[in-house]
């Protein structure tokens, strides 16, 4: 992953993926690029200002981006909502604050397809929602048992 600047001094993150064009444009589309807010998150700490961010898919040599301001040549993709990396942020803390709770009262939630959601499954308003990721992200989809 790389952080680059351009003449203006400005920043932008570009997280370099080996494929997946369809998947990673998903996520922008749907506002759920996290890792690319937690980045830059990060940097912001560092320089006070949020960075663009961008994924590079290095299969097909595509630079994806929510809007063509530091990459001019960028594909970008069209948003339900749009949602800046500063708001992505908080709602990750809401969330994050959500589940801390859940962790502190002894509840683990296994998010998979193969468990139905309870009434602990929906986050509070303004909270990043729990998605089902594929099972290949899932490093532990173990827990949830598998069919003999």
């Amino acid at each position: 992953d790389l952080v680059v600047r351009n003449q203006k001094e400005q920043q932008a993150i570009v997280d370099m993926k080996w494929s997946g064009i369809a998947y990673y444009r998903q996520r922008f589309a749907e506002n759920r690029h996290l890792q690319l807010a937690v980045y830059a998150e990060m940097l912001r700490q560092e320089t006070r200002l949020w960075p663009d961010v961008s994924y590079f898919i290095l299969s097909t040599c595509d630079l994806l981006a929510r809007d063509t301001g530091f990459f001019p040549n960028a594909r970008t993709v069209q948003r339900e909502a749009e949602i800046s990396a500063p708001v992505l942020w908080q709602q990750f803390i809401a969330a994050w604050t959500w589940r801390r709770a859940q962790l502190d009262q002894g509840l683990i939630e296994i998010v998979t397809e193969r468990i139905a959601p309870t009434e602990h499954s929906i986050a509070p308003e303004g909270a990043l929602q729990p998605e089902t990721l594929p099972e290949a992200f899932d490093d532990y989809r173990w827990l949830a048992g598998w069919e003999a």
